[in-house]
């Protein structure tokens, strides 16, 4: 960072030396009408950065806005993970289950081992939507049962109907309460602020005002050396 402001003060000096060397009449002899279009460059230059750093700042607040949401959802996500885990810790698989019920208790370790995989993993989402269409006959959501089956492994009998999958009322729960959290995470992803670092737009504000800063200068410096010569001409 040093280093560049560094660089940003050479860059200042040898705008500074440049422009006394063109504009050397103008800097000797007071010219109103060229430090008048100094100024109004000067003028629109600070404006111009004014309302780029208005749009940074706006940006910044977003960010940060976002980043709390963020925050927020992963503890969502990790207490939503951590019922899972409770309800297949409960839900154990043995032999002693019957087809049907070990279909129903399946569903949750599978639903369990998707979620484990990540909050932005869309497979969960997938198996999610899937088990909207074939179990609890959503309307607008409609999935293919063989391929889905394939897919997911569940049910492993896809000739199963839904009215024959045991714990049907616990899945039901579990999918509302995943519905909601998939509400709330798509709704952060909507919060996130858009990269709109240009950083080409960026170096050409800065190159116009140190040259406006430059020019801003040479035109007080002029100021005073006409000042000197009029209170010296008496």
């Amino acid at each position: 960072m040093v280093i560049k402001f560094l660089v940003l003060f050479l860059v200042l000096l040898f705008l500074i030396f440049l422009g006394s060397l063109l504009l050397r009449k103008s800097i000797n002899s007071y010219n109103p009408k060229t430090w008048f279009i100094t100024e109004i460059f000067w003028l629109s230059i600070s404006f111009s950065a004014v309302c780029a750093g208005l749009i940074e700042i706006e940006r910044l607040e977003k960010m940060n806005t976002f980043k709390e949401k963020e925050k927020q959802l992963m503890v969502d996500y990790e207490s939503k993970k951590n019922l899972l885990a409770a309800q297949t810790f409960i839900l154990k698989l043995d032999s002693n289950l019957s087809e049907r019920e070990a279909a129903g208790v399946k569903w949750f370790h599978k639903m369990k081992a998707l979620f484990d995989e990540g909050i932005n993993t869309n497979r969960w989402e997938g198996f999610l939507f899937f088990t909207r269409s074939y179990v609890i006959k959503e309307p607008g959501c409609y999935a293919d049962l063989q391929s889905n089956a394939l897919e997911y492994g569940w049910p492993e009998d896809p000739k199963m109907k839904e009215e024959d999958i045991f714990l049907k009322e616990e899945i039901v729960w579990v999918v509302d309460s995943l519905k909601s959290f998939q509400k709330h995470k798509d709704n952060v992803a909507k919060m996130k602020p858009e990269e709109i670092t240009n950083y080409l737009v960026r170096y050409t504000l800065i190159g116009m005002f140190l040259l406006g800063l430059s020019l801003k200068v040479l035109r007080t410096y002029s100021d005073y050396k006409s000042k000197v010569k009029t209170s010296g001409s008496f």
